[in-house]
């Protein structure tokens, strides 16, 4: 486990965003149904699993978070997953919103890398070959967006130092795929299939959908959960054991 953002070993480099793990700061939309405890714990398995699926892919690889010092971020690594990481180089975040975070962590990892490739931890089931072809779509296009259905993006890959893609933005709302292509010319970017972000109830509900088959990058730690919660939950009936599940 490194922390140098200007040595990876690679030309591609992926990125994975993340806030660190603290009770009620994390998934606080599925508190409602959930409660603060079952929410941290998801988020752990789903950042977790993040890490251990983008080791699938033939690139280097950082963990950038939010919240936390550095001591703390690689210890965190380390519990998830048990003491058998996969090589991966902690980072922390820095800047005043999303966006001046993320353009930050872009110029530091594109020092070395010809292609830079941004992800959350918020879709556990999005094929691994998304972002295989991002990075494919690199080599010819300076920007790829992975569009989810709230009007966001599940990953933005870089080329070419864009700053204005990060400026002005209106974070967490769903105008922001609309307000970063507004800004470009359409042959600066391609679009990869649509997703989701699990931010609420019905997220969660496909989600489990998703995980009844088995597929490249299987998020087992967030399954496992799951269905933990499903046998224990009395007051979430979203996750009870049904006969369609």
């Amino acid at each position: 486990m490194k922390s140098d953002p200007g040595s990876p070993t690679g030309s591609d480099s992926l990125i994975i965003f993340a806030k660190y793990p603290r009770l009620g700061q994390v998934k606080t939309r599925l508190e409602p149904d959930l409660g603060a405890q079952r929410c941290l714990f998801l988020y752990e398995a789903m950042l977790a699993d993040c890490v251990e699926r983008c080791s699938l892919v033939d690139c280097s690889r950082y963990l950038y978070l939010h919240g936390c010092d550095l001591p703390e971020g690689r210890e965190l690594v380390q519990r998830l997953q048990n003491q058998t990481a996969p090589e991966i180089t902690v980072c922390l975040q820095e800047g005043a919103d999303l966006g001046e975070r993320m353009w930050k962590a872009y110029r530091e990892v594109s020092r070395s890398s010809s292609s830079v490739v941004i992800v959350g931890s918020d879709s556990p089931s999005a094929p691994l070959k998304f972002i295989r072809l991002a990075f494919d779509v690199l080599t010819e296009i300076p920007l790829v967006f992975g569009p989810v259905d709230d009007g966001g993006y599940y990953l933005i890959g870089l080329s070419k130092p864009r700053k204005e893609v990060f400026q002005g933005i209106h974070w967490g709302t769903s105008s922001v795929l609309s307000e970063t292509t507004g800004r470009l010319a359409r042959s600066d970017y391609e679009l990869l299939p649509d997703w989701y972000d699990i931010d609420n109830r019905e997220d969660l509900d496909r989600l489990i959908k998703d995980l009844a088959r088995p597929f490249e990058g299987y998020p087992k730690r967030t399954a496992e959960y799951l269905k933990k919660i499903r046998r224990l939950s009395s007051n979430c009936p979203f996750l009870e054991p049904g006969p369609n599940r």
